[in-house]
């Protein structure tokens, strides 16, 4: 009997050992993974990446729509490419903390201590470090849905921590300077853009917080400007809005609904949900577009705020009802550019945890029954294709079949791919039956 007590003894010691070796070994790993993890996280902020890229092109694409350099439709497609590619390049650092909690840390010290005996150099762990990536991925969240005063809130909390490196603080002042400047502070922004330049200056931000602040001074100059000028109210409206003043294109908006020809509507309602997008109500944004596709489907306007609604749900993170209703409309309204967003995005975009989502994000439940009915409802009868020739002043002829015909251009599809024609240069147009 003795005997058997012992072994069961020295059996179920045996076990112990094994599994807390495992969990040992498991915790090396992870600690192993964390500091690789950190390491690369660590040169990519030395080296600059696809988000402060992103930064300067959201000035520059509004740049150059402002001086009607870029249709709206490239613009498009143009920021959903850098969406993607900015949140891929997130992925792999998404909200993730050590599942061992308070035992972690002695763990690392008797590994440590073994690695002593043995001569090896010890494992670094810094407790702190999911903490900061979580911050930095909330801050982040807030940011890409122009949540921008969150933004600055969370970005702050980071800024907050010990221990980050010059590199990740130099990142974190410019995404908070960048969300500063569109939220209208710029005071704070150009505060952040010269600390980075005098007390980073060997970082890679500091370039970038040089070119922002260039931009930020130039468009602010552009919107005085702009308020300054007896322009047709519409026509200043669309123009801030391009320069990114949404708060007082808004104001003139209001005012104008009020009075408006009725075929302006849609363009004055697909701007104001661009204010909404850009002061932080996204909800309101999707609604408002939502009620020009069903208000006046078949206006351009339809379709410019189907691709903005895409973009709404694509940036709150995965399979969201947004994102669904907007691709069943596409259904309907058969856009190519967001043929062309589903086919850039090749996995949906990454979602925060419950704990950390927000509601302005979502529309309510009427609203998106409206847009459901819209998008089953029967197509009517496809009209046939147009194959038109087209002559312009500077001597070229083009060929194609009709894709879009706006008020500013008509696109064709040739041999050589799609070509956008603009009206103000066309002497002849022949069609081919």
């Amino acid at each position: 009997m003795k005997t058997k007590v012992t072994l069961i003894i020295v059996v179920f010691a045996a076990i112990c050992i094994t599994v807390f070796l495992g969990i040992i070994n498991h915790i090396a790993l992870s600690v192993r993974l964390n500091e690789m993890k950190t390491s690369l996280q660590d040169l990519d902020h030395r080296e600059g990446s696809v988000d402060h890229i992103g930064l300067v092109a959201t000035y520059e694409i509004h740049k150059k729509i402002y001086e009607e350099r870029l249709e709206h439709g490239r613009a498009d497609a143009i920021e959903q490419r850098l969406d993607t590619l900015i949140m891929r390049e997130k992925e792999e650092a998404r909200l993730k903390q050590s599942g061992y909690g308070i035992i972690l840390m002695p763990a690392v010290w008797m590994i440590n201590l073994n690695r002593k005996v043995l001569g090896k150099k010890p494992l670094h762990y810094s407790a702190d470090s999911d903490a900061v990536t979580i911050d930095l991925d909330v801050a982040y969240y807030f940011e890409r849905n122009f949540l921008f005063k969150r933004a600055i809130q969370a970005y702050d909390k980071v800024l907050n921590k010990r221990g980050i490196d010059d590199a990740l603080r130099a990142s974190v002042l410019l995404h908070q300077g960048y969300c500063y400047a569109l939220a209208g502070i710029n005071n704070k922004a150009k505060g952040n853009y010269q600390t980075i330049i005098r007390d980073f200056g060997r970082e890679n931000s500091a370039i970038t917080a040089t070119i922002l602040s260039s931009y930020m001074e130039g468009f602010a100059r552009a919107r005085e400007r702009v308020l300054g000028s007896v322009a047709d109210p519409l026509l200043r409206s669309r123009k801030l809005v391009n320069l990114m003043a949404y708060e007082q294109a808004l104001e003139i908006l209001e005012k104008e609904e009020t009075v408006a020809n009725p075929r302006d509507l849609p363009f004055i309602r697909y701007t104001k949900a661009r204010c909404y997008s850009g002061i932080g109500r996204p909800a309101k944004a999707a609604e408002t577009y939502l009620a020009v596709i069903t208000g006046a489907p078949s206006s351009e306007y339809a379709r410019l705020s189907n691709r903005k609604l895409f973009a709404i749900g694509s940036r709150a993170g995965g399979d969201n009802a947004i994102r669904r209703v907007s691709i069943r409309i596409n259904e309907r309204l058969k856009d190519p550019v967001i043929t062309e967003m589903l086919g850039n995005q090749k996995e949906l975009p990454p979602i925060v945890p419950e704990a950390y989502r927000i509601s302005d994000i979502e529309i309510t439940e009427r609203i998106l029954r409206q847009a459901d009915i819209f998008a089953s409802k029967a197509e009517k009868p496809s009209r046939v294709d147009r194959f038109l020739v087209i002559e312009t002043s500077d001597g070229n002829t083009f060929k194609g079949t009709v894709i879009e015909d706006t008020g500013e251009h008509i696109a064709l599809m040739t041999s050589i791919g799609r070509i956008n024609v603009k009206k103000n240069r066309v002497t002849r147009i022949s069609e081919k039956k």
